[in-house]
């Protein structure tokens, strides 16, 4: 038979039939022994054997049901079946059928295919119920073809929306990611510019301060230690580093081998406040250092050398592939110089920095280092930051659940009465960091006094101030 497809849509089947004309043309001729063979396949089991051109009705519903099964499958009839064309062809009069996957098609569809494979002929489907069955399944076969186009065009088109909004999703994700990215390597506006195609030109800062460190005996540990290890200490130290600049506002600008450069004042001018920031992360890098371990020597603790300045300098970016935001000028020069000839574990500042730093009155704790020869500079007058000023508390007031060393010692799980203002410990020595005195009911800012013995609470107070 010929499929044949009309005006409407409608497909039909032609040249078929005619017994007799094509008895008389005799087209069994054109075929191989073998196709004629496979030609059974699609013949009822009452047929096998018999003439090509005797069937029924019958007949025809099963051979209707090997064709949907091919348009079910996809595939030639009995897919996947290993058996030969004449094993299976000896196998169809006992009920042997093609196999159908109920992922393939709905199960009201299969229970009507293999309706039409029944062994005895009359308890086949008819053909009315196979085309009402059809019907069922395919409400819209009944629609014109423009309707039915429209349909499907319909179908597409939310089709196409959900997938449009999914890969709109997905595009966001990434542009997020990308921008994080590069966030982490350029300043936030700069990446800004860049983005949309503006050129940074370079800018000019009156004031910033800059920070530069090393670890101190980094070149001997590399002797000891591979190169992998290497690269596992500075990264451990590092990543602890970035995350401590983000609390502060400062901007970190690059690391060269063992140094890390970080700015304050630069890209975002902060006025005179960048020295206090660059102050007061500093601190808190030393502090920190101090619980860093190596993961192969976890036996050595690291030190690091701080070197501090604070002047006039410019940046920029520099480069095309794989840009960077680079600062220019003395400023970098004596900031690196401070570092060069500080000291481990201390943060060696020069005069200016010292100077920018008193625009926040005595909050931070310095000492003068005295004059050295700096390389390229001359003599220089440097301090050492050393600490930081924390408010004292009243004694007057409440402290509640404090308890002190003697009473913890004696009575481990017991509260201590209030503070009054002679009950402070008798251990306490003057010291040049420090600001109270107690005199009286009253707390006058005279000098430090600093207690040999901590006085702790449950709730982490310190009453001498301290950290």
């Amino acid at each position: 038979a010929v499929v044949s497809t009309q005006s409407t849509g409608t497909l039909k089947l032609t040249d078929f039939g005619i017994r007799s004309l094509r008895r008389a043309l005799g087209d069994n001729c054109l075929k191989s022994g073998q196709a004629l063979k496979e030609a059974e396949l699609w013949r009822a089991p009452e047929f096998l054997g018999m003439p090509k051109y005797t069937g029924s009705v019958y007949g025809d519903v099963y051979s209707m049901g090997i064709i949907l099964q091919e348009l079910i499958c996809e595939d030639y009839p009995y897919p996947n079946c290993e058996l030969a064309t004449e094993d299976i062809l000896d196998k169809v009069p006992n009920g042997f059928r093609p196999k159908i996957n109920h992922k393939h098609a709905e199960r009201q569809f299969i229970a009507m295919v293999e309706g039409c494979w029944e062994h005895h002929p009359h308890q086949r489907i008819s053909l009315q119920e196979a085309k009402a069955t059809l019907n069922r399944l395919n409400p819209d076969r009944r629609i014109s073809l423009t309707d039915r186009m429209l349909k499907l065009m319909d179908k597409y088109t939310d089709q196409l929306e959900t997938l449009v909004e999914q890969r709109t999703r997905q595009l966001e994700e990434e542009k997020e990611r990308a921008d994080k990215l590069l966030y982490t390597m350029l300043p936030r506006q700069v990446a800004e510019k860049l983005k949309i195609g503006q050129s940074v030109a370079a800018e000019a800062f009156d004031c910033a301060s800059i920070y530069f460190s090393d670890i101190v005996g980094f070149t001997d540990m590399c002797g000891k230690s591979t190169p992998f290890q290497v690269v596992d200490v500075l990264n451990d130290l590092y990543t602890m580093f970035d995350e401590l600049v983000d609390k502060f506002d400062c901007y970190k600008v690059e690391t060269i081998g063992d140094a890390y450069m970080v700015v304050s004042g630069v890209p975002e001018r902060n006025g005179t406040r960048h020295s206090y920031e660059i102050a007061a992360m500093s601190l808190r890098f030393l502090h920190a250092i101090e619980t860093f371990r190596v993961r192969h020597r976890p036996g050595e603790r690291l030190g690091i050398r701080i070197g501090l300045h604070s002047g006039g300098c410019a940046a920029g970016v520099v480069g095309m592939k794989m840009p960077r935001y680079c600062l220019f000028g003395d400023t970098v020069n004596t900031a690196s110089r401070m570092e060069s000839t500080g000291l481990p574990s201390k943060i060696h500042t020069s005069r200016d920095f010292y100077l920018q730093l008193q625009n926040h009155g005595s909050e931070f704790i310095t000492e003068e280092r005295g004059t050295l020869e700096i390389k390229g500079k001359g003599q220089m007058t440097t301090y050492f930051l050393v600490g930081r000023q924390t408010p004292q508390p009243d004694p007057r007031q409440d402290f509640g659940n404090l308890l002190l060393p003697a009473q913890l010692s004696h009575h481990p799980t017991s509260k201590s009465p209030s503070l009054s203002p002679g009950s402070w410990p008798r251990t306490l020595e003057p010291t040049s960091h420090s600001n109270v005195l107690e005199n009286g009911n009253s707390i006058t800012p005279v000098v430090c006094v600093t207690a040999s013995t901590p006085v702790t609470s449950e709730d982490g107070f310190d009453p001498m101030g301290r950290l």
